[in-house]
C-alpha cells in the first residue's frame, strides 16, 4: 500500500466514524447531565431520553447510510471486474461498426 493509499482510506474512515462518534455523544450527554444534576425530576429525564433518542436515531440512519454506500461500491468492484475480464473487452464491443460502403463513393 502507498502513502496516497493509506491516506485516502484514512480518509475515508475520518468521516463516518467522526459523525458516528459524535452522534453517540450527543445522544449520551443530555441523559447524562439530567440525571447528575436533577434526579429526583422525571420530567427532565424523559426531555433529555427524547432528545438522545433523537441523536441516536440520526447516527442509525447515518450508519445505515455507510453500510448501503459500502454495499454499492462492492458491487461495483464486482461489475468492474466482470468487466475486466469480459471476452471480448467492453470497450471493443461497444466499438461503433465500420460502414461497408462510403457515402460518397457507393460502388
Amino acid at each position: 500500500m502507498t502513502l496516497d493509499g493509506f491516506k485516502g482510506m484514512v480518509a475515508d474512515l475520518a468521516r463516518p466514524f467522526s459523525i458516528l462518534v459524535t452522534s453517540l455523544s450527543a445522544a449520551v450527554t443530555p441523559v447524562i447531565i439530567v440525571i447528575r444534576v436533577a434526579p429526583d425530576r422525571l420530567d427532565l429525564i424523559g426531555a433529555a431520553a427524547l432528545v438522545g433518542a433523537h441523536f441516536a436515531g440520526l447516527g442509525a440512519l447515518y450508519w445505515g447510510k455507510s453500510w448501503e454506500q459500502a454495499k454499492v461500491a462492492g458491487q461495483n468492484a464486482e461489475v468492474e471486474k466482470v468487466r475486466a475480464t469480459a471476452n471480448p473487452p467492453p470497450a471493443e464491443a461497444l466499438k461503433p461498426a465500420e460502414p461497408e460502403h462510403s457515402l460518397e463513393d457507393p460502388a
